[in-house]
């Protein structure tokens, strides 16, 4: 497999010492500033997977200005992961290879994911010369049935999507480092050896992206599956909020990928610097609410994300983002099958 590689830079250390020292000392006030970005560039997209609750939505459909990036950009010399998507096809924006060079021009790890309905040639080849790090081609099943089950409206077929991929692989000879995710779900994860050695033989590894049901009662959401569960003793305050920034198309901010609707707002970007809103007074706060455990917060209660573990944080600190997301797609090349109950049986692994 290809590594994501950075080279060291003793500010970016300095950066996620100061998170991990705010984290593990309680601190509701961040001396350093985010690591990780996610910036939706667009929530348009061209799909209706019954997985993701994109169709969910009720905030209205919108495009980033390339304007509002540049700024977002500018302010984030100490990121060390970017990422040009949320809920949305990135590919849809007219402006998202310029977004992509832009990140390059300052040096920032840029990492994409697409669902490869859009990788005619024209587009791969803009990927490949946007200076674009990493992409991760969402394709989520390992054959047609399986596909049109997590999209039955969808007016591409799965062949057609691997064509595509094809093709972009054929042109890409991996300038851009490649990877497939594949939906971990029972009916993916029965032909996982399969599945690995087919992508192996085209020289791409595959992800098998552990299901998330979006802490949504969604129940065409819950049909393909249930997450694994999070044990009392493995609740900890959310260290995304103490190293991740969220933000949508119009420039508003949210905790995390989960408010997928802007429910919680913490603050906007086109009036306020990135440095002010992430020690403002609803950051603070709801930082302050998880390390009271208060359960009062609608957005987090339910949530089954797995919080980080103690003794991951030296690694994190002294190793850094790229590393982790690289060491968490090589992790999952194959499905985790354990306690997880997935696709409509009660069946455990």
């Amino acid at each position: 497999m290809a590594t994501i590689h950075k080279n060291f830079k003793f500010q970016n250390v300095y950066n996620r010492f100061n998170l991990f020292y705010a984290y593990l000392t309680k601190k509701s006030i961040i001396k350093g500033l985010p690591n990780i970005f996610i910036i939706e560039t667009t929530n348009d997209c061209n799909k209706n997977c019954l997985v993701c609750v994109h169709k969910n939505m009720t905030r209205p459909v919108g495009y980033m200005e390339f304007e509002l990036f540049k700024e977002i950009i500018d302010q984030i010399y100490l990121s060390e992961l970017v990422f040009p998507f949320f809920l949305g096809e990135s590919l849809l924006h007219k402006d998202i290879y310029k977004m992509i060079s832009y990140c390059k021009q300052k040096k920032l790890f840029c990492s994409l994911f697409t669902n490869g309905t859009l990788l005619n040639d024209e587009e791969s080849r803009n990927i490949i010369s946007s200076g674009l790090d990493h992409l991760q081609i969402s394709l989520n099943a390992v054959e047609e049935p399986i596909y049109k089950d997590i999209d039955p409206s969808c007016t591409f077929r799965f062949e057609q999507t691997i064509e595509n991929i094809d093709r972009f692989l054929a042109i890409n000879k991996r300038a851009v480092l490649t990877t497939i995710s594949i939906l971990s779900i029972e009916a993916n994860n029965k032909k996982w050896e399969e599945t690995i050695s087919y992508w192996k033989r085209k020289g791409i590894d595959v992800r098998f992206k552990p299901f998330v049901d979006w802490n949504s009662n969604d129940e065409s959401i819950k049909k393909f599956g249930k997450p694994i569960e999070c044990k009392r003793n493995q609740v900890f305050p959310c260290d995304w909020l103490w190293r991740q920034f969220h933000i949508l198309w119009d420039g508003r901010v949210v905790p995390c990928c989960f408010d997928y609707d802007g429910e919680y707002i913490l603050g906007d970007v086109t009036n306020n610097s990135i440095r002010e809103i992430w020690n403002n007074e609803k950051y603070a706060g709801l930082r302050g609410a998880h390390l009271k455990n208060n359960k009062k917060i609608s957005l987090c209660e339910k949530c089954r994300r797995r919080k980080i573990s103690m003794m991951e944080i030296p690694f994190l600190i002294l190793t850094g983002a790229f590393t982790a997301l690289n060491l968490r797609l090589s992790y999952e090349k194959k499905p985790n099958f354990l306690g997880n109950k997935i696709h409509g049986t009660d069946k455990t692994y």
